[in-house]
């Protein structure tokens, strides 16, 4: 094995180590219970069973277990949110989510299947953590590889990587349930990987993505973009590789959904971009209790990053990442739930971390050599670490549970005396004895 390929193997294991492992020692010491973050991903975690069941992707059969345990929090005898009713049969339930995470994940699953572990045993969501952390740890190792290819730097790649590991809610969110987010994280750093090696099957995982969460059409156009300067040749067979995903999902939506032109966000395409402007790209960047800057502050040297490329000659492609990452965050500050719902963190806009993180390296290529940068760095990386570590040792839905007002009356989300940092920091003095 080459010096890189052994770095790689070394970071994904220790990604998966503290990714899965931490927080099941925090689990065995009863510090941290929750099995599943959120009931958005509780489809994703039960479809895998009936896909090795031969049930497809009928999820009926827990309908009762579903209701008992995650109802629908606004009327606990209704269907939840998060199923929708199969169009071909009215008394058939699906996933109201796109269904390319649970395939992805359903190998991880074999062993409830053959040994016939019942679906109501903690096993099934310890598996879907499993599965959430093997992806987004190969996320890290797809991050770490771009990164030593465009830099050429060994301790800028490692240093970068570890930011994009640790020092975001890749720690605390994706790799912790079977979120889009974290397949999402390691499907988009996949073809970006094989884009920048002029692989045009990279249009696969793009496209993959696109049907995961339609909002990644973004990163989708902006590798067709970076075909048509760096590649020309290749883009008929980039076009064809991205092909797949769409007849896969055109036949979902016409067996399931009823028609070519339902999807699993047919229902809210028109009704849910109710976000505030600027309020919403604001907050997703600067909000005390949700915006990357706040809970991830090393990616601030992104910012410096991208400065870098703009003022450079050439590096057109890296200049067209710039305007997509901007589109992509004005996208998602107009999504009503811009700040992610219950959750921890920044996930709305979780897909530009491995973007980030490559600008984020282009920075310290440049300004690491400076001594008060390298310590400003430094200090950036221990606190962005830090803040995920007490996502894994505290509740996040206490806090929401506390000061939650939705999504109109979004002043909570911008108090710094309530916000979840703050709220994080006193649990740890209570445990300490040191407030009372």
């Amino acid at each position: 094995m080459t010096f890189v390929q052994r770095s790689s193997v070394a970071i994904f294991l220790l990604s998966f180590f503290c990714y899965f492992f931490v927080w099941l020692g925090l689990y065995s010491i009863n510090q941290n219970k929750v099995l599943i973050q959120s009931e958005d991903t509780i489809p994703a975690t039960y479809l895998p069973i009936s896909i090795l069941n031969n049930k497809g992707f009928i999820l009926t059969d827990y309908y009762e277990f579903f209701i008992k345990n995650w109802p629908n929090p606004e009327n606990k005898l209704g269907k939840p949110y998060y199923l929708f009713r199969d169009s071909a049969n009215k008394w058939e339930f699906i996933s109201a989510f796109p269904v390319i995470t649970p395939i992805l994940a359903t190998p991880f699953f074999l062993p409830i299947s053959i040994l016939n572990i019942p679906y109501s045993s903690s096993f099934v969501p310890i598996i879907g953590r499993i599965s959430a952390s093997f992806f987004v740890a190969l996320s890290c190792v797809f991050v770490f590889l771009l990164l030593f290819k465009v830099t050429k730097n060994y301790k800028v790649s490692i240093l970068a990587t570890i930011s994009y590991a640790f020092g975001s809610i890749c720690w605390g969110t994706t790799s912790q349930s079977l979120w889009q987010h974290g397949i999402n994280q390691f499907l988009l750093s996949l073809g970006f990987c094989l884009l920048v090696n002029n692989k045009s099957i990279s249009a696969l995982p793009f496209s993959l993505a696109v049907f995961n969460r339609p909002t990644n059409i973004v990163f989708a156009v902006w590798s067709f973009v970076y075909i048509l300067i760096k590649d020309k040749k290749s883009l008929i067979p980039f076009i064809l590789w991205s092909l797949p995903p769409l007849f896969f999902q055109l036949w979902y939506d016409t067996t399931y959904l009823g028609g070519l032109l339902n999807h699993p966000y047919s229902v809210q395409q028109f009704t849910n971009w109710q976000g505030r402007f600027p309020e919403g790209i604001l907050g997703l960047l600067i909000s005390p209790s949700k915006g990357l800057f706040v809970l991830s502050p090393v990616f601030i040297f992104s910012l410096l990053g991208i400065c870098s490329v703009i003022k450079r000659k050439g590096y057109f492609e890296y200049k067209a990442l710039v305007l997509t990452l901007l589109a992509f965050f004005l996208i998602m500050g107009k999504w009503i739930h811009w700040y992610g719902g219950w959750s921890f963190g920044y996930r709305m806009v979780s897909e530009s971390l491995p973007f980030l993180a490559i600008f984020l390296g282009l920075s310290l290529e440049t300004h690491l050599i400076k001594p008060r940068v390298k310590k400003i760095f430094l200090t950036l990386l221990v606190f962005s670490i830090a803040i995920q570590l007490t996502s894994l040792v505290f509740d996040f839905r206490y806090w929401h549970a506390s000061f939650d007002n939705g999504p109109y009356n979004t002043s909570w989300l911008w108090s710094v005396k309530d916000s979840m940092l703050v709220y994080f920091a006193k649990l740890a003095l209570i445990k300490l004895n040191i407030l009372l």
